[in-house]
């Protein structure tokens, strides 16, 4: 468990666990934990690609190594950049290995800063906020699955498509989508980022269940259950919480 803001009023901790999944040779998820700069990470190497934990790990890197600075706004923008030169730089480097050669990851960003907060993500990993005894999705997944829903395919009868479709992830060759929302945060709120080896094997209610427990198990908790649900992707989660003032 680390602690720390350095940046802010508010105390903010945090703890995480990652797993490789039982049929990988490798755990591709990355992650990253700056409380004392506001700043958690978390990266999905997308499976059945070349060199996913190459791509999870410089996004990772190049986030942990931007310059922390107070302006939520200005750094939400920063993160914005470095994604995008991320990107470039991913599909470069699978150009060259070879035209069908991916080197791609998901990815979902925490931002905090006083009491203001910024979400931004590609992909599928999801961030979640824990509010009141209530779990509310922050981000919203770039998948063809969810498309799929916010076109009506779930009133048309309409066959959905696979849940593991991507629609846009760092490195991943497509148009490159990044997703952004700002909010407000309080005193008592916890946050979870995870990959999609949590939320494909767990329901927002089994979430919710094991995110009502203590900051340092709250995240071996979801790992055990997913696991116990029979995924088998590599899962991570870091859980953060707000507490009081300084």
């Amino acid at each position: 468990m680390t602690a720390g803001a350095a940046l802010s009023s508010v105390a903010w901790r945090s703890a995480s666990m990652s797993r490789r999944g039982p049929r990988h040779p490798m755990n591709e998820d990355s992650l990253l934990e700056r409380p004392d700069a506001g700043l958690w990470v978390l990266s999905d190497g997308m499976g059945g690609h070349a060199a996913g934990k190459l791509a999870s790990q410089t996004i990772v890197a190049n986030l942990g190594a931007l310059p922390i600075v107070d302006d939520i706004e200005v750094f939400s923008d920063a993160v914005h950049n470095d994604l995008i030169t991320a990107d470039r730089w991913l599909c470069r480097a699978a150009a060259k290995q070879g035209e069908a050669t991916v080197i791609g990851a998901t990815v979902v960003v925490l931002i905090l800063r006083e009491k203001q907060a910024a979400c931004l993500w590609s992909g599928d990993s999801r961030a979640y906020l824990f509010r009141d005894g209530e779990l509310h999705r922050m981000s919203r997944d770039h998948t063809a699955l969810q498309e799929w829903h916010d076109q009506g395919g779930a009133r048309t009868a309409a066959i959905p498509p696979a849940e593991n479709i991507l629609t846009s992830a760092v490195g991943s060759g497509d148009r490159l989508v990044i997703g952004r929302r700002n909010f407000t945060v309080f005193r008592g709120d916890r946050f979870l980022l995870c990959s999609d080896g949590v939320t494909k094997a767990l329901s927002d209610t089994a979430i919710q269940r094991r995110l009502s427990g203590a900051l340092g198990v709250a995240p071996q908790l979801l790992l055990d259950e997913a696991h116990a649900a029979g995924t088998n992707d590599d899962a991570t989660a870091i859980v953060i919480d707000v507490g009081a003032d300084r």
